[in-house]
């Protein structure tokens, strides 16, 4: 199952559907000031659904990497009885959501929260070294690249047919 979980961030790296820095052109200041009063702060990151805006590091962050969660932020999503690695559809209001981005594109994956102690440990390393996360299972959204969706029964993102 963990590899499973490996393959889907890998693939999500690989197709820009990871938690992306702020366009260099726009500050992340100006890009979440209208945001940052925020039931989740550090602000909510505009047009990227389910981050946040990591101040000290100046970029989009997953709420759980920073010590907050997905619910704060508006989202209707769990994990209880999940297990690590569980994928499953955002069958839930995604808030925020850019007026040309499909619902389907995103699903929901259960991942260890970071304790406060894994963000102190991710502050104070010499060298940017992964470090995996120990606290209890909850969700992550996610998305799959432009042009494809979540596919429940075979759990990855498909190509959308254009027919």
């Amino acid at each position: 199952m963990k590899l499973l979980v490996i393959l889907v961030i890998v693939f999500n790296f690989i197709q820009g559907g990871f938690a992306q820095e702020v366009a260099a052109e726009e500050t992340a200041a100006d890009v979440n000031a209208a945001q940052c009063a925020g039931p989740c702060d550090p602000c909510v990151c505009k047009g990227i659904p389910g981050l946040v805006y990591n101040a000290e590091l100046d970029q989009c962050a997953w709420p759980d990497e920073v010590g907050c969660k997905l619910n704060e932020l508006g989202y209707d999503a769990n994990c209880d009885g999940e297990e690590e690695g569980a994928l499953k559809a955002a069958d839930f209001e995604i808030p925020n959501l850019p007026e040309d981005v499909d619902k389907a594109r995103y699903f929901v994956v259960c991942v260890a929260e970071s304790t406060p102690e894994d963000i102190e440990t991710r502050k104070t390393q010499r060298a940017r070294a992964y470090i995996l996360s120990s606290g209890p299972v909850v969700p992550r959204l996610l998305g799959c690249p432009e042009g494809s969706s979540f596919n429940v029964e075979s759990r990855i993102c498909e190509s959308v047919s254009l027919e």
